[in-house]
């Protein structure tokens, strides 16, 4: 079992400061993080989760596109959640309104996000989601060397 978390954007968003201070977030919760920067394609960030299996991938997005985009990540790494319990959330400017409507949010759920977060909550939201995972993470940990 690992500790990595996977950050990547869409394969149009070219931003990266998001990226970096999910990064260094991620980190203070103890995790080891593998930022793939910008315009992360499809294929890359499939193959990067079949050879480390992170615990985690949280895609972040600032262009507007995620709710598109985002949905075609979250059907290629379908098969890799569904055999590994890997946790996917996804956050930012997920459309180019100023929120996503709820079609659009239930749409990237059911396509495989466990999170969708794009409003003013959202940094909180993935606060949460790291503790969420750090605790969830130890506690597994100490199950292993238990048993």
């Amino acid at each position: 079992m690992n500790n990595k978390i996977i950050v990547a954007t869409t394969p149009s968003d070219s931003h990266t400061w998001n990226l970096v201070y999910i990064q260094l977030l991620a980190e203070e919760y103890g995790f080891s993080v593998v930022n793939l920067g910008a315009c992360t394609s499809v294929k890359d960030l499939y193959r990067k989760c079949k050879k480390i299996m992170p615990l985690a991938v949280i895609v972040s997005t600032i262009n507007g596109h995620g709710s598109l985009e985002g949905r075609e990540i979250a059907i290629a790494l379908k098969s890799i959640k569904n055999d590994t319990g890997v946790r996917l959330i996804i956050g930012g400017n997920l459309c180019l309104k100023r929120y996503l409507d709820s079609r659009r949010k239930k749409e990237l759920l059911m396509a495989g996000y466990d999170g969708v977060y794009d409003d003013a909550g959202a940094t909180q939201c993935l606060k949460d989601f790291l503790l969420q995972l750090s605790t969830d993470f130890k506690g597994n940990a100490l199950n292993l060397k238990a048993g």
